[in-house]
């Protein structure tokens, strides 16, 4: 099976899944038009529990940073695919572990990890559906604004462990 394949049947599965979930929802709702978009209040970086490569660690490290400085309230975890919580709403796998990821969480969003880089085009697809908010969407990070609504940036010191200010 080629990887553009893999992507394609985990696209289709993903928003199969996504939308059968949502008419499910709705079938008592015939007046709304179209699918409701799904609230994302945790995401996964999943790992095969026999090796965690350091790439892995780092991807989780860069996608929990955009997140945050994106201003969603999503909570970021890295775990084995075997230590899945159930109220995970999308997971991040390398494509060689996709099907042991659909096992693990079979109603979440699978998007695919290009393996060898932190760059991930997965992370910046995620961030402009998040805020197109169409498909799906985050609560935001409750604090003050600035005038074009863009969160202010406060610095942050810790001693040790320990934060201070």
């Amino acid at each position: 099976m080629s990887r553009a394949q893999l992507v394609a049947g985990v696209e289709r599965a993903s928003l199969d899944n996504n939308f059968s979930q949502q008419g499910a929802q709705q079938s008592g709702m015939e007046d709304q038009e179209g699918p409701t978009p799904r609230l994302i209040k945790k995401i996964a970086v999943a790992y095969d529990l026999k090796a965690l490569p350091l790439i892995l660690i780092q991807s989780y490290n860069v996608l929990r940073r955009r997140i945050e400085r994106a201003g969603f309230r999503i909570e970021v975890i890295l775990r084995p695919l075997t230590d899945l919580p159930p109220e995970v709403e999308v997971v991040f796998v390398p494509e060689e572990r996709v099907e042991a990821a659909r096992q693990a969480a079979p109603e979440a969003r699978l998007m695919l990890l290009v393996t060898g880089t932190t760059h991930q085009p997965a992370y910046d697809e995620l961030l402009q559906q998040l805020n197109a908010g169409q498909e799906i969407y985050a609560l935001r990070q409750e604090g003050e604004t600035d005038q074009e609504g863009r969160p202010h940036r406060v610095i942050v010191r810790y001693r040790g462990n320990e934060r201070i200010g």
